[in-house]
């Protein structure tokens, strides 16, 4: 994908309509792992404010943090990229079926679109009706494996199945993983990513090499 000439701004949506994919998860890493980047939780349960705020309150500052809701978020954006200071802008989203305003808003305001997805057979299911979303919206996509272990059957099977998914769609599947790993939990108790709560694990490495490979897309 070329972004047009003169855009600075990268805006990178993480969507899944099933909720426990990972999505807050794999956002605030993103933010840590990706350079001059900013958050935009458009979820109206607020989690990634959250731990923004406790970030802020213990003296952590990073990443940059945009307050907006539906009606706000193209402008928060636009004035985002107008400073010139935000090189990746990524979008955290709520778990949404019936009312899929923020996660139809999110793709719009898109550049690339990241699908988390764990092993499993519910969230497999609702992988065919979250990506029509984002082809309807003319957007690239890759599917990201989430919480997977390491050469179990269920990895196996959900690296087949979404290979196929995104073959039919027209996306491509990550060739990372994040692995289930007690790191994650540990990390955001303190109101960190792995990258930084352990920046010489296991879980460190795979979430980086997620964000880089992601980066390599957008950037293509």
């Amino acid at each position: 994908m070329q972004l047009a000439k003169g855009d600075i701004m990268k805006t990178i949506a993480v969507v899944m309509q099933k909720g426990g994919a990972a999505k807050s998860t794999l956002s605030r890493h993103g933010s840590i792992i990706l350079p001059n980047s900013a958050l935009l939780d458009l979820d109206p349960q607020g989690t990634t404010n959250a731990w923004i705020e406790g970030r802020i309150e213990a003296g952590i500052n990073k990443p940059m943090h945009l307050i907006a809701d539906l009606g706000s978020a193209d402008k928060v954006a636009d004035k985002a990229r107008a400073s010139g200071g935000v090189e990746w802008l990524i979008i955290d989203t709520p778990p949404e079926h019936d009312d899929q305003r923020a996660i139809r808003k999110a793709i719009e305001m898109a550049d690339y679109v990241v699908v988390p997805t764990q092993p499993s057979i519910d969230d497999l299911r609702e992988l065919p009706k979250t990506i029509p979303l984002i082809v309807e919206a003319g957007k690239p996509f890759a599917i990201v494996i989430t919480r997977a272990k390491a050469g179990s059957r269920s990895l196996r099977d959900t690296q087949t199945a979404t290979a196929k998914l995104a073959d039919h769609f027209g996306g491509v599947v990550c060739p990372h993983f994040m692995g289930n790993r007690v790191a994650y939990t540990d990390a955001v108790m303190s109101n960190q990513t792995v990258t930084e709560y352990e920046p010489k694990g296991q879980a460190a490495a795979e979430v980086a090499m997620i964000w880089n490979w992601v980066m390599e897309q957008v950037n293509v």
